[in-house]
């Protein structure tokens, strides 16, 4: 679809995954021992025709960032458009 673009919050931290969440994003936990919770969130921006889609990234990344790549396990590796992933900075103290 041209003109629509996703966007993938994964800063939150979930208080009820506890241990699950304490090195990794929430978006990177496992899940059924072969995908990620952001495989679902990828998947469904890609079938409904979405392939400009940015991660917005902060803590403990680096896991989730392995995962995703340049975004070809879900045809979102292009030139124009395609997969980014951007970290946020924390602010600075006043």
């Amino acid at each position: 679809m041209n003109g629509l673009h996703g966007i993938i919050f994964s800063y939150e931290q979930e208080p009820g995954l506890r241990e699950l969440a304490e090195r990794r994003m929430p978006a990177s936990i496992p899940f059924g021992g072969r995908y990620r919770v952001v495989d679902f969130m990828l998947s469904n921006l890609h079938a409904a025709g979405i392939t400009d889609v940015g991660v917005v990234l902060h803590g403990n990344y680096q896991s989730l960032l392995d995962h995703i790549g340049n975004g070809k396990t879900w045809d979102m590796a292009r030139k124009y458009g395609g997969l980014h992933a951007r970290q946020t900075r924390p602010r600075a103290a006043d």
